[in-house]
């Protein structure tokens, strides 16, 4: 799975603690992908489930009304038109 992963070039990590993988209370190995500043996510989200393997993705899309980020020049709302209120 990692070398489908990385030939989407999604980055992926074995989440490791002590250099052993970390393993979850159902025995499944998470993976961590490092994706960058930007990527789509719709494409991401699309591709690991097509992948033989992936049980969950982590991702939740459309599940905010907005997102409000800070910076060092202020703050900045961003609102989700994709979402139902």
């Amino acid at each position: 799975m990692l070398k489908k992963l990385k030939s989407l070039s999604l980055n992926p990590v074995l989440r490791v603690k002590e250099d052993i993988p970390f393993i979850t209370d159902n025995y499944n190995y998470i993976v961590d992908l490092h994706l960058g500043k930007e990527f789509d996510i719709k494409y991401v989200l699309e591709k690991l489930k097509g992948i033989t393997g992936v049980l969950e993705t982590g991702l939740f899309l459309n599940t905010c009304n907005k997102i409000i980020i800070a910076t060092s020049d202020g703050v900045k709302v961003v609102e989700n038109p994709n979402r139902e209120r």
